[in-house]
């Protein structure tokens, strides 16, 4: 036998015992996790019986679903028993509208953080966190339920809020239109989902994750505030005072001016844009530049441009050149400030689309349509 032959054998060998001393962790690994997994407490509901068999497993679902991601972003669960879920049903619902979906991944995830909620700052931010969690599980829920992607339904209270109708609706903000919450816990969420946008949900999720892991466990605000700040490596200053409830910040286009000059080329133009903030301040002036609020700018002739602005100024202008004139200006296209009051007040146009009027006028008529069928329905 060659020397080639004989390294190659002894190359094959060598690499089915590899294979077969990996195969026998994974399957160490998998069998632990799973004993891992019964062995875990599971959540369970106080009233079954409130329940129909068909929301009863989405019940189920909900619970294994939330304490899975919950898991993965948080860690395992510390709770000796959990306790019992209370539900809160209408008295008929429709399953898009995500209500015992929502209700289950809030409980769950405002179990992981309860011993951190004191009173106070640190029950606002708990309420809030927790929130913002269910929002990304509901989410998956939706999925899985709906077959589309999406977050949630319109969810519209009718006969005084005891029939909820929910309405599906494809890719939308988590924040938006949900009114499932308490104000002051939708609050909280939109702070944290702010927090989330500048640093990044992986950054997030881990410091969080320090929250939970933080041993003695913290109560006191400052304490709190303290953990995040060293895990995330950011001033989170203007973030405690957005999670007052009280807390209100509109940042808007004040005035756009757009005019030709000479510049040497047939034509240019100076564009002023100016932009004001109403109320508090989001993001801390000792920030870091990424911190801030974009301002994207659109041309006639298919360029692009981008400024940057702090938004801890009450007021400030920009002045940008160009060969060609804008058509948009965008404040904060991304949405970083969930906490806005006012989105609208954040876009700038040239012109009217023409195709809009129309759509404007359909979709006014299909609201009254809407609202005419509701009121009248109960005489046909």
């Amino acid at each position: 036998m060659s020397l080639a032959t004989d390294t190659y054998t002894t190359a094959m060998l060598l690499k089915a015992a590899v294979a077969g001393a990996i195969a026998i962790a994974a399957a160490g690994t998998i069998e632990s996790l799973a004993a891992q997994s019964a062995a875990a407490p599971r959540a369970r509901l106080a009233d079954p019986q409130q329940l129909s068999t068909a929301e009863r497993e989405r019940v189920e679902r909900a619970i294994a679903v939330s304490t899975q991601r919950y898991d993965e972003w948080l860690g395992p669960s510390r709770a000796v028993e959990p306790r019992p879920l209370n539900l809160n049903r209408p008295v008929w619902m429709s399953p898009s509208s995500m209500r015992l979906e929502s209700q289950v991944a809030f409980a769950l995830a405002r179990e992981r953080f309860a011993p951190t909620a004191d009173s106070g700052l640190t029950r606002r931010l708990v309420d809030g966190i927790a929130w913002h969690l269910q929002s990304r599980v509901v989410e998956e829920l939706f999925d899985l339920a709906e077959h589309q992607p999406g977050h949630h339904a319109v969810d519209a209270g009718m006969f005084g809020d005891h029939v909820r109708w929910g309405f599906p609706t494809q890719v939308v903000p988590r924040t938006g239109l949900d009114e499932r919450g308490t104000p002051d816990t939708r609050h909280a969420a939109a702070a944290v989902a702010t927090l989330e946008r500048v640093v990044g949900w992986p950054a997030l999720a881990g410091a969080l994750r320090v929250l939970i892991e933080e041993r003695p466990t913290p109560s006191r605000p400052e304490d709190v505030t303290r953990i995040l700040e060293a895990a995330l490596g950011v001033p989170l200053d203007w973030f405690v005072a957005a999670l007052d409830p009280g807390f209100s910040v509109n940042y808007r286009l004040a005035s756009v001016d757009v005019q030709p000059i000479n510049c040497g080329e047939p034509r240019c133009y100076r564009t002023v844009i100016a932009v004001a903030r109403d109320g508090g301040a989001l993001f801390s002036a000792q920030g870091s530049p990424a911190n801030r609020l974009a301002i994207a700018i659109a041309f006639n002739d298919g360029a692009t441009s981008a400024l940057a602005w702090s938004g801890n100024e009450a007021e400030r202008s920009f002045e940008v050149e160009s060969l060609a004139p804008p058509i948009a200006v965008n404040l904060d296209p991304l949405r970083v400030a969930q906490l806005d009051d006012d989105p609208l007040d954040q876009r700038w146009r040239s012109a009217v689309f023409p195709h809009a009027r129309p759509l404007k006028s359909l979709a006014a008529w299909v609201v009254w349509l809407q609202h005419a069928a509701l009121t009248y329905n109960i005489l046909l």
